[in-house]
């Protein structure tokens, strides 16, 4: 076999993945296979995703979003680098933290979830 030939093959069978899962999602839910409350038809999906940009509530949502993540990351990422530098250049501030930084390392990030929305809650402030 030529290697376009395989190459194209190989192209097709890795669109056809996931066309097939969207195929036989739709054809399930409207069945009633599976209960569409929890998973709709994609073409319901696409229509209310239409729906959505059209009044422009999908880019605004967004927007939040975006802004959202920025300020969680700067609030993380200002601190965390302001205490790496201080412990990789001042030996003093290594020692102190370099304990607490091993341990939380190697707390799986996933289990740290309850543990800050108890702290911090869920809402925007």
């Amino acid at each position: 076999m030529r290697p376009s030939t395989r190459r194209a093959r190989e192209t097709v069978l890795t669109a056809a993945a996931p066309v097939g899962v969207f195929a036989i999602w739709e054809i399930a839910a409207r069945c009633d296979l599976i209960d569409a409350r929890f998973w709709p038809p994609p073409s319901s999906l696409a229509t209310a995703a239409g729906d959505l940009i059209a009044d422009g509530s999908l880019a605004e949502d967004v927007r939040i979003s975006l802004v959202r993540i920025l300020v969680g990351f700067l609030i993380g990422a200002i601190p965390a680098v302001a205490l790496g530098l201080a412990m990789g250049l001042w030996w003093p501030a290594r020692a102190l933290l370099l304990p607490i930084a091993s341990a939380v390392y190697a707390i799986p990030k996933i289990a740290l979830v309850p543990l800050v929305l108890l702290v911090f809650g869920t809402g925007e402030a």
